[in-house]
């Protein structure tokens, strides 16, 4: 349950922060987007549970914290690997862009 208060915590913001490149991922932010990266990995692994959609996802690394400590997905639906969380992370950190 405490899984989901904090993630309830996590969406009650609404868009990203700053600007592609301005997060704090050392600087390394890659080219990952919405469109070719997160709304996939949203889709697949909390869209049976989640409605998710951009800018739907508050600039907070609880949220990487739920899924790297095994609180989400919930069991029986498939994990995402530790590269994708790290993408997830660089991502967030990036201003979601």
């Amino acid at each position: 349950m405490r899984w989901l208060v904090a993630l309830t915590l996590v969406l009650a913001g609404c868009g990203g922060s700053g600007s592609a490149g301005s997060g704090t991922a050392g600087g390394n932010c890659g080219s990952d987007t919405w469109a070719n990266f997160a709304g996939n990995f949203f889709s697949t692994y909390c869209g049976q549970c989640h409605q998710w959609t951009q800018g739907s996802i508050k600039s907070d690394p609880e949220i990487v914290s739920i899924v790297q400590s095994g609180g989400m997905p919930p069991g029986g639906v498939p994990r995402p690997s530790s590269d994708e969380v790290n993408r997830l992370a660089a991502w967030i950190n990036c201003g979601q862009p």
